[in-house]
């Protein structure tokens, strides 16, 4: 709205309201019978969501990953994905280090109703995405009560605004992820 309120087109004081691409229909539900349902274990359970690209980012989700588990043994990292571009980089990558391969499971694609039943059965979202036009994984897992760590993009910073069980890292920055 900045440009329009420049050029006088809109009042300065005129209240402005940003509005996401897309809304869910996805709702909280009851954890115990979430995990049950997926298989999903964890302490924490951590999902991430995206396709295998440079800008989803997934190299540096499992890097964040591997940091904090080490003062997280019981973590597990459960993540979606669709396109597959960097997965063999991500398998060479998980087989450098058995240790943490046994945390991460590659779920691949999965039908979008499960997606809801993931992120009911998770404890965390990790967004690692270096640019988005809205974040509909985010937008999903925010309808289903999920906390989240993500990138500290524009839109991201709009969907979760001041959250207080969410957190913020630069792209890119495996540590401040973690």
């Amino acid at each position: 709205a900045e440009p329009f309120i420049a050029a006088r087109q809109l009042p300065a004081q005129a209240p402005i309201f940003a509005v996401p691409e897309s809304s869910s229909d996805f709702e909280p539900g009851d954890r115990a019978e979430a995990r049950a349902r997926t298989g999903v274990h964890g302490d924490p359970a951590i999902l991430w969501i995206g396709r295998l690209d440079a800008n989803k980012d997934p190299l540096t989700a499992i890097e964040a990953f591997r940091l904090a588990s080490e003062r997280l043994p019981g973590a597990e990292l459960w993540c979606v994905h669709g396109s597959d571009a960097l997965l063999p980089a991500l398998e060479r990558r998980l087989a450098s280090d058995p240790a943490l391969a046994s945390h991460v499971h590659l779920l691949g694609r999965v039908p979008h109703m499960q997606v809801e039943q993931l992120c009911r059965a998770c404890d965390l979202l990790l967004a690692t995405s270096h640019r988005e036009g809205s974040g509909y994984a985010l937008i999903e897992a925010l309808a289903c009560g999920l906390p989240s760590v993500v990138s500290d993009i524009a839109p991201f910073r709009a969907l979760v605004g001041d959250l207080a069980d969410s957190r913020f890292a630069a792209p890119g920055d495996a540590s401040a992820f973690a």
